[in-house]
């Protein structure tokens, strides 16, 4: 799951209920980082938690690799 603009991490909650892989938590202010890691924690995320600071633009996947974009509006959450 791909969580542009993160913030405080809102959606781990239901992302825990998911069968989620990996989690890619971008969020472009870097002193969130931490507090994304401890809201993923405290959700009970147990994917893959990847932070990573920066915008769409700067999000690469590797090649093959299947990435969802989610958006609140797409989920009703």
């Amino acid at each position: 799951m791909l969580d542009l603009g993160c913030g405080g991490g809102a959606y781990f909650r239901y992302a825990a209920e998911k069968p989620i892989t990996t989690y890619v938590a971008v969020e472009p202010n870097e002193k969130m980082h931490s507090k994304i890691r401890e809201a993923a924690a405290e959700a009970g995320l147990q994917c893959n938690l990847d932070v990573r600071g920066g915008f769409l633009d700067d999000i690469k996947g590797e090649e093959g690799e299947r990435t969802s974009l989610t958006t609140s509006r797409s989920t009703g959450w």
